[in-house]
């Protein structure tokens, strides 16, 4: 086990409270687009990286066995939200 780098964890906490710090002003820039076309862009953005992630990890098969069992059809609205 290696031991706790406390430059690390500085640099984290800083990169943490200037991301916190910054959502205001992402949030403002979301208020003129309409909700269903956010939640649209997540769900095929989120669709896209799963699948870049099952071909880098080399389990192509994986999206596939998913799609063919009945529930997690009824399971995947509830992830994607």
């Amino acid at each position: 086990m290696h031991a706790a780098n406390p430059r690390r964890g500085y640099l984290l906490g800083l990169i943490a409270y200037v991301t916190w710090g910054l959502f205001p002003i992402y949030f403002k820039t979301l208020q003129s687009i309409p909700a269903l076309e956010i939640i649209l862009a997540r769900v095929i953005w989120s669709a896209l990286f799963a699948a870049l992630a099952l071909l880098i990890w080399k389990h192509p098969a994986g999206g596939a066995r998913c799609a063919r069992t009945r529930r997690a059809w009824r399971c995947w609205p509830a992830a994607a939200a």
